[in-house]
């Protein structure tokens, strides 16, 4: 530079000092865009397909998240620094501009690198077999980019000011509380996130139910501020992470953990129809496997009591013999959990006839299987209620309003057909 500044005042031209300057900075320019072509079109093309080769998941990882993107950009920055003091060597001015500059693009530049080395951290959390993605990773990463955001700020803000970083720290004090304020979100998902992972309350792919936002479906993301569950209409609903901690939700992962799930329904019986069973219906009966054992074993509680006269308690009533097959049938279900608990009980009559709830557990826990178990189980129980002289109740509809009004023994004509449109 010192020749060509020589040069150009021996040839006469006029403003050799700030075309001198010209030529450095264009001359600069160059070497950092030759540096660039080099880092991003060789070095960063020879990287991908290295990792496209490689039998190792971490480089794939790294590429996808562009932490070797990023790198890339410190070559020019490198390039520089190490040549702005060779064009530019009679103004440290300049040169100091330019390190400065240079300095704050360094920073903002390892703070990418750091955002895509921890979210690259964090997919290979997701993707480690050993992993049970019950901590909240995600939380953490967030956490730590934002501190990471924080301290390119304190730097950059002090390269730029030409002060020490720890002065600007200490000014930090005066404005505690409106970080407070901007962060509180962020504050609070990271202590939710904490207690979250600490208790196990939920994880991604748990099946949670939240009445007051609506979520009842899968989780499929927890950040540090919201959770998102996919519904089982296929809608979101974002939840605030630190509600998990502080309001109530129901979480069905216990149930696919034991491999068994619930069924607790009941169907109502008419009052009016619960009788004695006489002997003729006790015959027909005690010819089902299911109930032949419950009708011998009172028969004989009978003999050995001396049971006699129309009420005695000894005599078997068909709405306690319908008790006994349901609960036998239900004991010899092949789907069901012999295992947990399951019972065949009375609940307190209504104005709606006896209810009779069957509880037990399934094992087959996904949605559709647990429902085919449920349609098939309580199809059989309606299916056979005619069969103990029972009827099941329910409120009168059209069909029996009009049955009012025939005379005995004719059946209710059938509807017209729906008269042709067109």
């Amino acid at each position: 530079m010192d020749i060509i500044h020589s040069r150009l005042e021996s040839a006469g031209v006029p403003y050799a000092d700030g075309l001198t300057t010209l030529i450095g900075s264009m001359l600069l320019l160059l070497v950092c865009w030759f540096s660039h072509f080099i880092s991003r079109r060789i070095l960063l093309a020879w990287i991908h397909k290295w990792a496209e080769f490689s039998q190792a998941s971490w480089d794939d990882v790294l590429v996808k998240q562009k932490t070797f993107d990023r790198l890339a950009h410190l070559a020019p920055a490198i390039a520089l620094q190490l040549c702005a003091p060779i064009f530019f060597p009679n103004s440290p001015d300049i040169v100091s501009f330019l390190s400065r500059v240079n300095d704050f693009y360094i920073i903002w530049v390892v703070v990418a690198v750091v955002f895509s080395l921890l979210n690259a951290a964090a997919e290979l959390y997701m993707l480690s077999p050993k992993s049970t993605k019950e901590f909240p990773i995600k939380v953490v990463v967030q956490v730590l980019q934002i501190v990471a955001v924080f301290v390119g700020i304190i730097f950059g803000l002090a390269i730029l000011l030409n002060e020490s970083p720890f002065v600007l720290l200490s000014g930090l004090g005066a404005i505690t509380a409106v970080l407070l304020i901007v962060f509180r979100d962020a504050l609070l998902g990271f202590t939710a996130g904490i207690q979250i992972a600490t208790n196990r309350l939920v994880a991604v792919g748990d099946w949670i139910v939240m009445p007051k936002y609506d979520a009842d479906g899968t989780v499929t993301e927890i950040a540090l501020t919201i959770v998102r569950v996919q519904n089982w209409d296929n809608t979101f609903t974002v939840i605030p992470t630190y509600a998990l901690i502080s309001e109530s939700f129901k979480n069905w992962r216990s149930v696919f953990e034991m491999g068994a799930r619930r069924i607790k329904r009941s169907i109502n019986i008419d009052i009016a129809s619960v009788k004695f069973l006489d002997e003729s219906a006790i015959e027909r009966l005690s010819k089902i496997k299911y109930i032949a054992e419950y009708i011998e074993q009172r028969r004989e509680e009978a003999i050995h009591e001396g049971a006699a006269g129309l009420v005695d308690e000894r005599r078997i009533t068909n709405l306690g013999a319908f008790r006994a097959y349901v609960f036998n049938y239900i004991k010899n279900h092949p789907k069901i959990h012999k295992g947990m608990t399951f019972n065949v009980r009375h609940l307190q009559p209504t104005e709606n006839g006896i209810p009779i709830e069957i509880w037990a557990f399934t094992t087959e826990t996904p949605f559709v299987n647990y429902e085919n178990v449920q349609a098939e189980i309580f199809n059989h129980i309606i299916a056979i209620v005619p069969e103990f002289e029972l009827r099941i109740f329910q409120r009168p509809t059209g069909y029996d309003m009009r049955r009012l009004y025939m005379p005995n023994g004719e059946t209710v004509p059938e509807l017209p057909p729906p008269s042709n449109p067109n």
